[in-house]
Formats: C-alpha cells, sequence, structure tokens
C-alpha cells in the first residue's frame, strides 16, 4: 500500500517506522522481495574502462562489485537515455579526477544514487554503497 501511494519513500518511511533496529536490513529484505526491474551495473562496462585507466582506482573495482535490482522494468530496460548520462557523469568524473581515492569515488557515486530520479529507480542502491563507504 505505502509503494502504490507514495513511492520508494513511503516504503522506506514505513519500513523504518515500523522495524526500527533492523531497518536497513529489512528495506533491503523488502526491495529485493517487490523489486521486478533489471538488474543494474553500478559499473557499466564504459565506466569500467574509465576505472582500469584511471591513475589511482585501476584494479581496485570489478564490474560486478556493485549490482542493484531496478524497482521495476521501467526503471532500468537495457541502455537507456538516463543510463547513458550516468555513465557519461561518472567517466567525466573519473578524467577530471585522476587522483581520486576510493573513498571520494564512493562519496561521489553515493551523491548520484541519492538523487530523487536514482533512488526511484534503485531503492537499494544506496545502501548497498553506504556499507562499502563506511
Amino acid at each position: 500500500e505505502a509503494l502504490e501511494a507514495g513511492g520508494a519513500e513511503a516504503v522506506e518511511q514505513f519500513v523504518r517506522n515500523t522495524v526500527t533496529d533492523q531497518a536497513d536490513e529489512a528495506l533491503g529484505f523488502v526491495w529485493d522481495s517487490i523489486s521486478t526491474g533489471q538488474r543494474h551495473h553500478v559499473f557499466s562496462d564504459k565506466i569500467m574502462r574509465a576505472l582500469n585507466a584511471h591513475e589511482t582506482l585501476k584494479g581496485l573495482f570489478e564490474r560486478n562489485d556493485f549490482i542493484v535490482k531496478a524497482l521495476d522494468e521501467i526503471s532500468h530496460r537495457g541502455y537507456q537515455t538516463w543510463h547513458r548520462a550516468y555513465d557519461t557523469d561518472v567517466v567525466k568524473w573519473l578524467l577530471d579526477n585522476q587522483w581520486a581515492s576510493a573513498e571520494e569515488f564512493l562519496e561521489m557515486l553515493k551523491e548520484m544514487y541519492s538523487s530523487e530520479d536514482m533512488l526511484q529507480r534503485f531503492p537499494n542502491a544506496l545502501r548497498a554503497l553506504e556499507k562499502v563507504a563506511k
């Protein structure tokens, strides 16, 4: 009901209000259970090429390190316009920040996945990135 009424934000609020102690774990289970969309590689082939050419980040990440499930089929279906823009933005950041640390890179990704659009598409992505960044 919360999903239909208010989207991903309403579901998260409901779970956090209901299961306060283990809300993150519960949310992960909820998203995996209700998500019907495609799997999304946070590190696409294009991003992996840029990472493997990066001065400080080459060899630190693998393509399958972060795979998240889209909320529904509309959120992620192939290589859509939003996905190409996302890849371009990440690659540009990598080129502009050749001496960035892994922590700085993960912080930038967390900012990207904190946008309203990405939170709607991938409700569990930010949580996955935050676990690693800690």
